[in-house]
């Protein structure tokens, strides 16, 4: 006897298993975070899982991430001390939050108290006559940079007994091609003969000569000393005291060249500044003028 075939028909009440998410690509996932606006809630993401850490950790990342969203300003650091922003400035309420001083650094005196000159990528640089110091004002950490020797003064010409009559230090530009915890310094002396460059890469712990030449070469007799030194398109500008002359360094070529100003500036104060495609313009302080703070200000945006 033939068996019966039951036919049963599906449950119209009956659902499917659940299957899981499609698992979210690395290249997703940082497209996603990218878009996270908050370095507080970016910073949050990361200690959800080791995945999310390990790429938003990755100096390419945060690279990228630095690129699309700038940092917030928080103030200005000045020889008078932290101004912080103010209302209605977004980061004002981040500013006044912050406990921004020196008192961790090493201690100083009246007359020879550090000297910021220089802030660049959260870092804040300082001087004390020869001494250079770099720090970082949120972690409260800082290095001393070590002395430039006198022999490497003595290998481009720099003896004891010549006059190193101004010294000065600035951060060089990275160029987003730096890590996060690396960090270069230019250094500048003058004395009565030359005018010397030192660069310091906190990669190797030491100075290196960087350029030097002698007042002679760049038509120079009687130098004062520089004013207004400011780094604008991997250049960096002095105008000299009491002279319509800039000095310009090129840092990708390390030559110098002499710039003449208008007539009138060899007691001026400049600006020197990016104006777009490559171009440089320069603001001139007029002293005695109407402005409270500082004078009136003259753009020259054709001034190269």
């Amino acid at each position: 006897m033939a068996s019966r075939v039951r036919l049963s028909c599906p449950n119209p009440d009956a659902t499917d298993p659940e299957r899981p998410p499609p698992a979210l690509t690395s290249d997703l996932l940082e497209e996603i975070f990218l878009r996270v606006a908050s370095p507080a809630d970016l910073a949050r993401a990361s200690t959800a899982c080791v995945s999310f850490s390990g790429l938003i950790a990755d100096h390419a990342f945060l690279r990228r991430y630095r690129s699309i969203h700038s940092p917030f300003l928080l103030g200005f650091v000045t020889s008078y001390g932290f101004l912080p922003a103010e209302a209605p400035h977004p980061s004002a309420a981040v500013a006044r939050a912050i406990a921004f001083s020196f008192d961790y650094l090493p201690r100083t005196t009246k007359w020879d108290r550090w000297i910021p000159r220089d802030a660049r990528d959260g870092r804040v640089l300082l001087e004390r006559i020869r001494d250079v110091l770099v720090c970082d004002p949120l972690s409260r950490r800082y290095l001393l940079l070590p002395p430039i020797t006198d022999d490497l003064l003595a290998s481009i010409g720099i003896q004891n007994n010549d006059l190193i009559f101004h010294s000065r230090a600035s951060f060089i530009r990275s160029g987003g091609t730096e890590e996060d915890t690396s960090f270069s310094v230019i250094s500048w002396m003058q004395s009565s003969s030359r005018l010397a460059f030192f660069i310091f890469s906190s990669g190797c712990g030491c100075w290196s000569v960087s350029t030097s030449v002698s007042w002679g070469d760049l038509g120079l007799d009687e130098i004062d000393q520089f004013i207004s030194e400011q780094c604008t398109y991997d250049c960096f500008y002095w105008k000299l005291n009491n002279m319509s002359t800039v000095v310009k360094l090129d840092m990708n070529s390390m030559r110098f060249c002499t710039i003449g100003l208008p007539p009138g500036h060899d007691r001026r104060q400049i600006v020197i500044v990016e104006s777009g495609e490559s171009r440089v313009a320069m603001f001139s302080i007029i002293y005695g003028g109407t402005s409270v703070e500082c004078g009136l200000l003259h753009l020259f945006a054709k001034w190269q």
